[in-house]
């Protein structure tokens, strides 16, 4: 199983200078440095090409229509995949975990509980400056499997969307250029799935993200902590551990811990609902 990656955000800073220039004229009729009329100047000096007037100045370059964020973006509840499941949004159950016999087992996930403010938190600390998410959707589907030879097998994917509103005080984000090109740029440094539009109001730019991630990993698990969290091996040589319960019914919660988290990869932040597959 590989480890989980970080969402990392880079971006040159972009210098501009501003050139002031000032017209500059003289009244026929000023006194020289010594106090007395310039007796070279013509009284009568005709007309002159002084530049363009206020009526005759040309037009302010208009910015041209901003493009407004589409409202149908991210991820449609009402129609969604076989077999896949919606993760409830905020207001997540405390989770503790108990262990539990595993043995021979098979799993699917069913949902869980993704915490919107720790997604947040998360975009939020790779982009160096406040966020803000909204309108979060998450969606999941996939099998964990367990042998009695202490082998196990997960297949998950699971999707995201969410509304990410970047500010004009994010200016390192807002380096990479217009908010049309936010995203792709970003892609660059492994944030996919981000399209951004221009706010209407002012500065900053209004995201629509939308990424999904695949997991599948097989190998040897251990059981540490008493036995209530997996510690499982992936085949990069990596470790990911997953506190976990099963309860009365047989179903199972667990929650993943990984040395990083990223917004398309299951991480602290969601809490998996899983329900023994009916054989």
């Amino acid at each position: 199983m590989r480890t989980l990656s970080v969402f990392f955000l880079a971006a040159s800073t972009m210098a501009c200078a501003a050139l002031a220039v000032q017209a500059c004229s003289s009244d026929p009729g000023a006194p020289s440095l010594d106090g007395e009329p310039d007796a070279t100047v013509d009284a009568d000096p005709g007309p002159t090409d002084s530049g363009p007037t206020a009526d005759t100045a040309p037009p302010v370059k208009e910015a041209g229509p901003r493009t407004p964020k589409p409202t149908d973006g991210g991820i449609d509840l009402d129609n969604l995949g076989p077999d896949e499941h919606a993760l409830q949004i905020n207001e997540c159950p405390a989770f503790a975990a108990c262990g539990g016999a595993l043995g021979e087992t098979d799993f699917d996930y069913t949902g869980g509980c993704f915490d919107e403010d720790a997604l947040e938190d998360v975009i939020a600390g790779q982009a160096g400056c406040p966020v803000e998410v909204s309108n979060s959707r998450a969606v999941v589907k996939g099998e964990f499997d367990f042998a009695p030879n202490t082998q196990y097998e997960r297949d998950l994917t699971l999707r995201v969307s969410a509304d990410v509103l970047i500010p004009a005080s994010c200016q390192l984000l807002l380096s990479f250029g217009t908010c049309a090109t936010l995203g792709p740029n970003a892609a660059a440094f492994g944030i996919t799935g981000l399209r951004c539009y221009e706010l209407p109001e002012g500065p900053g730019c209004d995201c629509i993200l939308e990424t999904s991630t695949v997991q599948e990993a097989m190998g040897a698990y251990t059981l540490i902590d008493e036995g209530k969290v997996l510690s499982m091996q992936g085949p990069d040589g990596g470790t990911v551990t997953a506190p976990y319960c099963i309860a009365a019914d047989g179903s199972m919660t667990h929650t993943d811990r990984a040395s990083a988290t990223n917004p398309a990869d299951p991480g602290n932040f969601i809490t998996w609902k899983l329900t023994p597959e009916q054989l």
